[in-house]
C-alpha cells in the first residue's frame, strides 16, 4: 500500500480547478475525532486512553443549605467498579468480523498496522457523490455534507484504498464537489456589498472550506472598513 497522496488520474494541465488543498494541521487534527466504522481482525476487550472524544461532565445539582438537624446518613461502601472518569475515553471491545465505531485517527492507525478494514461512510459512494455534484451545480445553496468530508475522503483514499470501490473515481468526485463549491463561494464573495458588514450566512460549509476563505474574508472586510473610514 503506497503512502503517497492519492491523485485523480489523467488530470489535464489546462484544468482550471484549483488543486485539492492539503489539510492544515489544525483542521485535520479536529477531523481525526470524527467516528468511522471498522471491522477488526483481532480480539481486545477495549482501549482505555487519556483524551479521545471528551464528553463534558454534567454539572452537579445545586445543594440546599438547611440548619435543621439531619440524621447521619449511611455511607455505602465504595463500588468495586467505579465509574470511568469523564476525561477518559474507551473504545471497543474489538471482536473479529464484528463492526465497531472508532475515531478516524484510531481507524487509520489500525489500518496501517493491518488490524482492520474500514467501512466507508454512506456518503462516500459514487452514486451519492454524483447526485451531490448535480445538486451543487443546479442550486445556489450548499448541499449538506459531513463537516470534515474533505479530510475524511483524503485519508481513506490514501490509507484505505482497498476498502473503497474504485478509490480513484471517488477521489475525483470529491475533488469535483470541492471545486464546484469553491466556485460558488467565489461567486458569492464577488457579490458582497456594504450589507456584508451586518453578517454573512454561509450554511453547510465544511471546516476546510471555512479555513480557506477565512483569511480572504478577514482581509477583504478590513480593507473595506479602512476605505470607508478614509472616505469619511
Amino acid at each position: 500500500m503506497s503512502n503517497s497522496r492519492a491523485r485523480p488520474p489523467n488530470r489535464s494541465k489546462a484544468d482550471p480547478r484549483p488543486p485539492l488543498p492539503v489539510p492544515t494541521q489544525e483542521v485535520h487534527f479536529l477531523a481525526e475525532d470524527e467516528h468511522l466504522d471498522i471491522v477488526p481482525n483481532f480480539s481486545l476487550q477495549g482501549l482505555h486512553l487519556l483524551g479521545g472524544t471528551v464528553r463534558p461532565r454534567a454539572l452537579p445539582s445545586p445543594r440546599v443549605v438547611s440548619f435543621a438537624r439531619v440524621p447521619p446518613r449511611h455511607t455505602p461502601p465504595p463500588s468495586p467498579n467505579p465509574p470511568r472518569p469523564w476525561w477518559r475515553a474507551q473504545y471497543g471491545p474489538f471482536r473479529p468480523q464484528m463492526r465497531t465505531s472508532v475515531p478516524l485517527w484510531l481507524a487509520m492507525l489500525l489500518k496501517k498496522q493491518g488490524k482492520c478494514s474500514v467501512v466507508p461512510p454512506r456518503w462516500l459512494d459514487a452514486a451519492t457523490l454524483r447526485s451531490v455534484i448535480e445538486a451543487e451545480r443546479l442550486e445556489d445553496v450548499f448541499q449538506g455534507l459531513p463537516h470534515h468530508y474533505i479530510e475524511i475522503a483524503t485519508d481513506l483514499c490514501k490509507h484505505a484504498r482497498e476498502d473503497l470501490e474504485d478509490w480513484n473515481a471517488l477521489y475525483d468526485l470529491v475533488d469535483t464537489i470541492r471545486s464546484v463549491r469553491h466556485n460558488k463561494i467565489q461567486a458569492g464573495l464577488r457579490a458582497l456589498d456594504e450589507n456584508a458588514l451586518k453578517g454573512v450566512k454561509l450554511t453547510n460549509l465544511s471546516a476546510m472550506e471555512v479555513s480557506v476563505i477565512r483569511p480572504f474574508m478577514s482581509n477583504a472586510l478590513d480593507n473595506f472598513l479602512e476605505g470607508t473610514a478614509g472616505a469619511e
